[in-house]
């Protein structure tokens, strides 16, 4: 749900949290002065329940169950029978809704993905520990062609299977506006794009163990600031 990179069960799901956004504004409104507390309480019950369940799900199959927002909504829920609970509740989606206009949001499917991604360098961490610096390099390579492929997916930008490193590494940072980084970044995965096509061709003097351990570390502090 970043950017552009809108399907129409997202499109719903967006829907869905305005449509949440404003029945909790009811909700609210029908607050009465409580005889043995402080704070308002809200007679309908069940249509609160209601509410905060639909509400819980829906945080939690956008952003899923990892996000700040569905702790937030959690802690704030409380008994869902106060009028400052819901309030707060209420507050915490529209927050969301804000985040998610603004494209400030990671979807699950990229959350799933940098996991996915970090799986594979420990897999090449590994075999570089073990001395194979050379598929440790490819598969590096991989999960950066993988990163930046998916980079332009989020952004709408289209996208070859034939498309390579230096093809994506420009069309997010020369050809799109605004750049999806700065220019040393750009720089920097053209230089691993030459690391990881020597180690696909078998030019192995061409680099070092110490050069495949600083790509890995790249590529991780990379994938997850772009991808988390």
């Amino acid at each position: 749900m970043v950017g552009k990179a809108f399907s129409m069960k997202e499109d719903a799901a967006r829907e869905r949290l305005g449509q949440l956004i404003e029945v909790g504004d009811r909700l609210h409104a029908t607050a009465r002065s409580s005889e043995w507390a402080a704070d308002k309480y809200i007679p309908d019950k069940r249509a609160l329940q209601g509410w905060a369940a639909s509400s819980r799900n829906l945080i939690a199959n956008t952003v899923g169950r990892e996000s700040e927002y569905y702790s937030a909504f959690a802690d704030a829920i409380g008994t869902c029978s106060w009028a400052a609970e819901l309030e707060r509740c209420v507050g915490i989606l529209e927050s969301l809704r804000e985040d998610w206009d603004a494209g400030l949001l990671v979807s699950r499917d990229l959350l799933i993905t940098a996991d996915a991604f970090e799986n594979f360098l420990e897999q090449a961490d590994y075999l570089l520990e073990q001395g194979f610096r050379d598929p440790a390099a490819m598969l590096a390579g991989a999960v950066l062609e993988s990163t930046l492929r998916k980079m332009c997916e989020v952004r709408s930008i289209p996208t070859d299977r034939q498309d390579k490193i230096g093809t994506l590494n420009d069309k997010l940072a020369k050809h799109h506006k605004p750049p999806a980084y700065s220019g040393m970044y750009h720089k920097q995965i053209i230089a691993w794009a030459d690391l990881r096509n020597n180690a696909a061709h078998g030019r192995y003097s061409e680099y070092t163990k110490k050069q495949v351990a600083d790509m890995l570390g790249w590529v991780r502090e990379f994938a997850a600031r772009h991808l988390a």
